[in-house]
């Protein structure tokens, strides 16, 4: 991650037994998510009175491309995320509380504050602009949700078509900003 440390300095020891990930206790599944790669659990996390099941498949950190330089690239930083898009994809708690959670997970962790706000400040607005799109969820694991959580896996987004006008219109003007600065981008 982008001015991270290279290890994880973990609260307390009942926290890293249950968010620090090795590399062994992960798979990447070949799969992406909007650019992303997919990655599948091996064991089950634990944080605070909150599990996530061993086979869950997340994608890290949802970041937009900008800023995937601050995305870690090593599983021990990975945990706080698989908590959070568990969170949201079973429904066990409201979108509140899972933003909670991934921001005391991120600071059990020793996840740096410039960091852990940043992210914290970014589910927050996904949370009031996307609802419905970051509850959905993801078909690796609608057995996995139907079977633990008793959510159906099939919801449908309201305001796709406003959404991917705004953000298509929202980049048109920064291409052509930056283009009349002189900056020519790909």
């Amino acid at each position: 991650m982008f001015w991270t440390p290279q290890c994880v300095r973990p609260a307390t020891l009942e926290v890293a037994r249950g968010l620090v990930l090795h590399p062994s206790e992960v798979e990447e599944t070949g799969s992406l998510r909007q650019g992303r790669p997919e990655y599948r659990i091996l064991r089950s996390l634990w944080y605070r009175d909150f599990t996530v099941p061993a086979g869950f498949v997340f994608d890290i950190h949802s970041l937009p491309r900008p800023l995937r330089l601050w995305q870690p690239k090593h599983p021990q930083w990975w945990g706080p995320a698989a908590i959070h898009d568990w969170a949201l994809e079973s429904g066990l708690v409201s979108l509140r509380e899972a933003n909670l959670l991934y921001k005391g997970a991120m600071q059990d962790l020793g996840v740096k504050w410039v960091h852990r706000e940043v992210a914290y400040a970014g589910v927050e607005f996904a949370r009031h602009a996307f609802p419905d799109r970051i509850t959905q969820i993801d078909p690796d694991n609608a057995d996995l949700v139907a079977e633990l959580a008793g959510r159906e896996a099939v919801y449908r987004e309201r305001g796709a078509t406003i959404r991917k006008a705004l953000f298509m219109a929202a980049k048109m003007a920064l291409t052509g900003y930056a283009r009349s600065k002189g900056v020519m981008l790909p």
